[in-house]
């Protein structure tokens, strides 16, 4: 394991280092094609700032992640089939896709639902699901029937709880941060190389993004990031949950992911709760 941890090293260097310096040109691209965040009621910023900071974080996670894992290959890429690796890097584009689109043009609450449920399906399909879950206090649940769908709300749900953090300054990269490092630490106890090096990546782009983003944040992440990087986190929860074999597998993502789970439901309640009433309800 201690080789792996200097591999998981070196990917984070690497990511933090490629984030930060793709955040320059990044924002001067964001500013061309207009994607920008302007100030507003939800919005805490005095003046426009560019969104499309996931393409940094992306593509320095990429760089971190990639050169770790063509160097050990012969150990983490038989630790998933080829099939479950293709699903998922198949969903991650999907949704990267659309919060780029989104970032620059927009695209409805619907249609981002719809793909994130087409970018999770082929992944809970092939068995990533929460079969069973292994609670401290209340013991084993056998999900049965549901367990597809339950992963599936799981996925979606988290990777909008990702993005709902994002617009305040720093906030969804620190989150994000503090995330990732719990879910590498879980990846250490199991053995798992991949995710070790995978969540390894994803902190140093997080912290070398963190540094364009502290207030008064240059550059968010926009949709391009947040999105990417919950629909990451959740499917590493449900891919942890696999490999598990006491109840902290559960537990770990329950407790990591449970601010910006119930910042969201925080959040539709109030939207909820403040949202115009209609003629008829009066």
């Amino acid at each position: 394991m201690e080789h792996i941890l200097l591999y998981a090293l070196g990917a984070a260097l690497v990511g933090a280092l490629s984030t930060n310096l793709m955040v320059a040109p990044v924002t001067r691209l964001a500013i061309a094609l207009r994607a920008l965040d302007h100030p507003g009621e939800r919005r805490i910023q005095t003046v426009a700032v560019p969104r499309l900071g996931g393409v940094a974080i992306v593509l320095g996670l990429t760089l971190g992640t990639g050169g770790a894992a063509v160097t050990m290959w012969g150990r983490i890429g038989t630790a998933t089939g080829r099939a479950e690796l293709l699903a998922w890097i198949f969903g991650l584009g999907v949704v990267f896709l659309v919060g780029v689109i989104d970032d620059l043009v927009g695209v409805s609450a619907s249609r981002k639902f719809f793909f994130q449920f087409v970018a999770a399906w082929p992944l809970v399909h092939l068995g990533w699901s929460f079969e069973v879950l292994r609670l401290p206090l209340v013991g084993q649940v056998d999900l049965g029937i549901f367990a597809e769908p339950v992963s599936l709300l799981w996925i979606v749900g988290v990777t909008n709880a990702i993005n709902l953090l994002d617009g305040l300054d720093g906030l969804a990269g620190g989150v994000v941060t503090i995330i990732s490092v719990s879910f590498l630490g879980l990846a250490i106890m199991q053995g798992n190389a991949g995710t070790v090096i995978l969540m390894a990546a994803l902190a140093g782009a997080c912290c070398g993004f963190l540094r364009h983003n502290w207030e008064p944040a240059r550059i968010f992440m926009g949709d391009s990031g947040a999105l990417t990087l919950g629909f990451l986190l959740a499917t590493t929860a449900v891919h942890s949950s696999l490999k598990a074999r006491a109840a902290v597998a559960i537990l770990v993502p329950i407790l990591a992911l449970g601010v910006p789970v119930m910042d969201t439901l925080m959040v539709m309640a109030v939207r909820f709760l403040d949202r115009p009433k209609s003629a008829l309800a009066d």
